[in-house]
């Protein structure tokens, strides 16, 4: 399997679990590609052409190691210089050819390609919620707007040190939120969580949640109480954004009694005190981990070769053979380091 067949596979595989559906996808890409082609010469040389086949601009491979076969990956929630001179080290010392895979997308340039494209799935999410179409698109694009403004550069020293290094460089972001996403919405579709505390009694059984107890990286009510009923939820789990304040009260007035997500700012947590909203948070590298470990599990099964997985900056690794044992066993190095 090459860099470019590994993150390819990982999109093929987001698609079919983004809640909007594989049919509207590919028609969302079929579109994307009429535009294109409607687009003079001069204008597709700055197109994203990724992106005629990939609808997640978050997710992408910025240095592709000339087709090589991947043996092993070092990955990490976030990736820096330091992680790509320490995947160097691991190729030399082992002898296989590795490529380095970054979770979060911001530093990476090209890897993230689009904000838009990250943050336009809320749009059917709210919808799906019970706000009207034109009020989620309305605070959707208001989303974009503040995201776009405080947009992160990139860090051409990580770009640079890869290509210079000759190792493949990648994301994988909103296809791995969107494991972790479904496997926690399908968990409550089947166990039905009554109350606040049955949604975080059932969330503590997932591995990577138990992984960082003693430091009190928990699932945790952060608002509300815990005898409070837990449904009708609004998930917040894909692509790293929330919702702009604004849209509470819509969610509110839709019948919304509990927002799941990974962070919550004092806006945000203020405007659902007001609507009598609880607020339940994930614990953040914990999550990212799931879904890159439900994620990876994926691709494992379905690769013609096994491959080595180094882990780093965060990560948590949780073996599929190993998810229903009583501990993870974990590989992690710099892991209360955070970036950005």
């Amino acid at each position: 399997m090459t860099p470019k067949d590994l993150i390819s596979l990982a999109v093929d595989l987001g698609i079919a679990k983004d809640p909007r559906g594989k049919q509207a996808m590919e028609t969302h890409l079929a579109r994307r590609r009429q535009r294109f082609e409607e687009l003079s010469q001069q204008a597709r040389e700055d197109f994203d052409e990724a992106s005629l086949s990939n609808p997640f601009g978050d997710t992408r491979l910025v240095v592709d190691g000339n087709g090589m076969d991947v043996e092993a990956i070092l990955i990490g929630i976030d990736i820096g210089q330091e992680e790509v001179l320490m995947g160097d080290r691991l190729r030399q010392k082992s002898g296989k050819s590795l490529m380095v895979i970054s979770h979060h997308a911001s530093a990476l340039g090209k890897a993230m390609a689009s904000v838009w494209d990250t943050i336009n799935v809320q749009i059917h999410m709210l919808n799906e919620a019970g706000v009207p179409w034109c009020e989620a698109e309305r605070v959707t694009r208001e989303l974009e707007v503040v995201k776009e403004t405080n947009r992160r550069e990139a860090d051409l020293t990580i770009l640079k040190t890869a290509e210079n290094l000759e190792i493949p460089l990648a994301s994988i972001h909103a296809p791995a939120d969107l494991f972790a996403y479904a496997l926690i919405r399908d968990m409550v579709n089947e166990r039905r969580p009554d109350k606040v505390e049955d949604f975080l009694n059932m969330a503590a059984e997932i591995r990577e949640f138990q992984a960082l107890y003693d430091i009190g990286w928990v699932p945790k009510l952060k608002l509300g109480e815990a005898s409070k009923p837990f449904q009708p939820t609004y998930f917040s789990l894909i692509g790293g954004w929330n919702p702009v304040p604004g849209a509470i009260e819509l969610l509110a007035r839709a019948g919304i009694r509990t927002l799941v997500m990974v962070e919550c700012s004092m806006d945000l947590e203020e405007e659902a005190r007001r609507h009598g909203i609880n607020v339940v948070l994930l614990p953040h590298y914990p999550y990212d981990s799931l879904g890159l470990n439900l994620i990876l599990n994926e691709i494992l099964s379905v690769s013609e070769t096994a491959f080595e997985i180094h882990a780093c900056s965060n990560y948590l690794r949780v073996e599929e053979t190993n998810r229903g044992r009583q501990s993870p066993i974990l590989s992690s190095v710099n892991l209360h380091r955070e970036k950005g």
